[in-house]
């Protein structure tokens, strides 16, 4: 990466050589700048800032030579962008008084986007507070709503959108929505919680999120969380299916529900809660195809269910339920739990999975 102009450039290296063009000082200690930061030492950070350098927005360029680090490929980063990147507020707060920018983001590498990747709330809610872009996308077209990708990062994402972040901002390179990276990784958790221990997919929808925004290969956030449902298995991927299908997500078209099956066979809560979206879908031969005999004697009960169903009309209840979810729509769930009805009967109106298909 070519030399930033207006700030010092420190190159860690096993000499810790700096750049001649741009001297941090004579004698500077770069290595120990950059040990303060990632272990969060603020008495050595400054007395380092006081000592050697008053304009806390330089830049580390660090080799993907460089053993000692332990980096994997060559990166750039600014000193609250490290700081940032590692968790320690107290580092961030004295850069950031000392006039750090908080949008320096040398390379892909913005304190912002380091403070959600690493789902440091604290360090998040310093650089809102100095007022950090909430949409500023790195190099890797990713703004830092995209990089909340995991279930510790509800709070970064919470802080972001009241800092006023765009919900449905897509990412430059694949068109993804913040929701459609919150299916992939099926952050969602049981409606059940509350709103407290909400899912960050759940949050997202509830704040406006767009649930059948595609990306730019044509897939909606239920598309997506189907693709990646096998590989995310412990994290129940029904539960992001069935999430949004509650608030409205359009259904796969049905004579693609057979790739499906042979996706997601051995999660039969996935394949219940999709069929239970359609009031009526054909089930042929086709089908019982898709499924491993080993995974048919796994779960044999459901699969027994489903496949008995071939030529069959759906049971009066399930149609029952069809035409009440349509009537309600994207506020299915809202509304179904308000209803004056037992409280089985309501998760059986959210598609909650039984076990077998009637």
């Amino acid at each position: 990466m070519g030399d930033l102009p207006g700030l010092a450039v420190g190159k860690l290296r096993v000499s810790s050589q700096l750049d001649s063009e741009h001297p941090l000082t004579a004698h500077a200690p770069v290595a120990r700048f950059y040990t303060a930061l990632v272990t969060g030492d603020l008495r050595s950070l400054e007395v380092l800032t006081d000592r050697y350098h008053q304009d806390v927005n330089l830049v580390f360029e660090i080799s993907k030579n460089e053993l000692e680090w332990q980096v994997k490929s060559q990166a750039s980063y600014g000193l609250s962008g490290l700081a940032a990147r590692h968790g320690h507020p107290a580092a961030l707060r004295h850069l950031l008084r000392r006039r750090a920018r908080p949008d320096l983001a040398p390379g892909a590498h913005g304190a912002l986007s380091e403070a959600c990747r690493g789902a440091h709330t604290d360090c998040v809610e310093l650089l809102l507070e100095h007022r950090a872009d909430p949409d500023l996308r790195g190099e890797e077209g990713l703004a830092p709503l995209h990089l909340c990708t995991t279930r510790d990062s509800l709070g970064c994402a919470r802080l972001l959108l009241r800092h006023g972040a765009s919900v449905d901002l897509p990412s430059a390179a694949s068109g993804e929505t913040a929701l459609h990276v919150a299916a992939r990784h099926g952050l969602s958790d049981h409606a059940a919680c509350g709103a407290a221990h909400a899912g960050l997919a759940r949050f997202l929808l509830l704040r406006g999120a767009d649930v059948n925004a595609m990306d730019y290969d044509g897939l909606t956030p239920l598309g997506l969380a189907l693709r990646s449902a096998a590989s995310r298995a412990q994290r129940r991927p029904h539960l992001t299916v069935q999430l949004l299908l509650n608030h409205g997500s359009q259904r796969i078209w049905p004579p693609a529900f057979v790739k499906v099956l042979r996706s997601c066979a051995a999660m039969p809560e996935v394949i219940e809660v999709l069929f239970n979206s359609y009031s009526q879908i054909p089930v042929s031969q086709e089908w019982a195809e898709a499924v491993p005999e080993e995974v048919f004697q796994q779960h044999q009960p459901f699969y027994k269910s489903l496949f008995r169903l071939a030529g069959a009309v759906r049971c009066l209840q399930h149609l029952c339920r069809s035409a009440i979810r349509k009537n309600l729509g994207s506020r299915c769930h809202s509304l179904i739990p308000l209803l004056p009805v037992p409280k089985a009967l309501q998760e059986y109106l959210l598609l909650e999975p039984e076990g077998v298909v009637l």
